[in-house]
């Protein structure tokens, strides 16, 4: 039986943060730079690299999903302005003791 693990060795990432009551959020410009450290220090403990293009930031390492790892960004069959449909957690990380922040790939 083939397996439904698919394997990744370099995701572009983007990042979310949770927003207490409702859910996740995108996360802008200026905060991304506050937690770009912290980001990379949690990708690191899971033997990944944080890159930084012009274009996007870039999750390398080796990375396993399967389709129940799928998260959807939806609320009551709606996109949530600013997010993707859906997307796979690499790794998540708290940085300011309020939210938590997910860095996801899509």
């Amino acid at each position: 039986m083939a397996s439904s693990k698919k394997v990744a060795t370099i995701a572009c990432a983007d990042f979310l943060k949770s927003s207490n009551f409702n859910g996740w959020s995108a996360v802008n410009d200026e905060e991304i730079e506050a937690i770009i450290s912290a980001a990379a220090y949690a990708l690191a403990k899971i033997h990944m690299h944080l890159v930084i293009s012009g274009f996007c930031y870039t999750a390398r390492g080796g990375f396993c999903c399967s389709e129940e790892d799928i998260l959807e960004f939806r609320t009551d069959d709606e996109a949530v302005d600013g997010l993707p449909t859906e997307g796979v957690e690499i790794t998540c990380f708290n940085l300011d003791g309020a939210h938590m922040y997910d860095l996801y790939t899509i």
